[in-house]
């Protein structure tokens, strides 16, 4: 098994079934972090396995003797044709944990691979220095963020790719798709502020990106809701503060004939948002060549 750090382009070339079969038993079984390479006489596999984000969950154990393949049926292999998957550290990676939590009101424990945490978080590079964390337990506790946004955050750190589904608005009505849309906004909108508390400019970028696929994949824009949360933890001149100005001066229009939508929901945006948005319509506005109203227009 490789212990270095590598990133692989995935193929199954299994020409040795004997040994590819107790390849693929006991890769199937390991808790590992992310994706990993098997190379065997003739052999090469990739699969997919879940990372040790459980309190439970210990680091994969390291076998020295290629020819026993311990059988678990924890965990169930999926194809590992047409794969691509990447790994960041070595298997005696030490673990941190994570102490967060829930919204039941417990406390929860999640486990991380060292190397994993400090990919691209100006925090948590800091925080997993010996004079902030426990010295023997190698534990960060982050008291303010929900068990579910730093769950997201960790498995965008294993895989390279958002969490949070998206949603299809399809034939849905516009009540529904505005339900559904916020809630996927919502989300996204909290994942942003984490990145933004633990200086992950990448996973914050990653966020806009899955931002702008909601917007298109649910036909909607973002509501006061998650507009709310967006300009409560973000600095002026954030990206996502700008995403939101420029929908409302690209995109918003009188809908009230719809009976739902901009306008029935433009007084629930925060003020602050509203500022931003009518700036940059000023900027975007040009003459038509229409006259100002008179005074007669003004008069009761």
């Amino acid at each position: 098994m490789h212990s270095q750090d590598t990133t692989a382009s995935a193929h199954c070339c299994a020409t040795n079934e004997p040994i590819a079969s107790r390849a693929l038993n006991y890769c199937a079984t390991l808790r590992l972090p992310s994706h990993r390479r098997i190379d065997l006489p003739s052999t090469r596999f990739h699969v997919e396995a879940t990372p040790p984000i459980t309190e439970n969950a210990q680091p994969y154990p390291q076998v020295t003797d290629p020819t026993h393949w311990p059988r678990w049926s924890k965990y169930k292999l999926q194809s590992i044709c047409s794969l691509t998957y990447t790994y960041r550290h070595s298997p005696t990676d030490t673990i941190i944990q994570l102490v967060v939590p829930s919204c039941a009101g417990e406390t929860v424990h999640l486990n991380v691979h060292r190397g994993v945490l400090c990919k691209s978080s100006g925090f948590l590079q800091n925080a997993i220095k010996p004079e902030w964390t426990a010295r023997e337990e190698n534990v960060i506790t982050l008291p303010e963020d929900s068990a579910n946004t730093v769950i997201d955050y960790i498995k965008w750190l294993y895989y390279d790719k958002i969490a949070i589904k998206l949603y299809e608005a399809g034939d849905d009505k516009l009540e529904k798709k505005a339900e559904e849309a916020e809630k996927v906004f919502c989300l996204l909108a909290e994942a942003y502020i984490f990145g933004e508390k633990i200086i992950d400019t990448q996973y914050k970028n990653a966020v806009v990106k899955a931002i702008l696929d909601a917007q298109r994949s649910s036909r909607w824009s973002m509501g006061p809701e998650s507009v709310s949360i967006v300009y409560e933890g973000t600095p002026s001149g954030s990206p996502v503060r700008r995403i939101i100005a420029d929908r409302f001066a690209y995109s918003a229009y009188d809908d009230s004939k719809d009976g739902y939508g901009w306008m029935q929901f433009i007084d629930g945006y925060p003020r602050e948002a509203l500022a931003d948005a009518l700036k940059l319509l000023l900027c975007l506005r040009k003459s038509d060549g229409r006259p100002e109203p008179g005074v007669e227009s003004y008069l009761e």
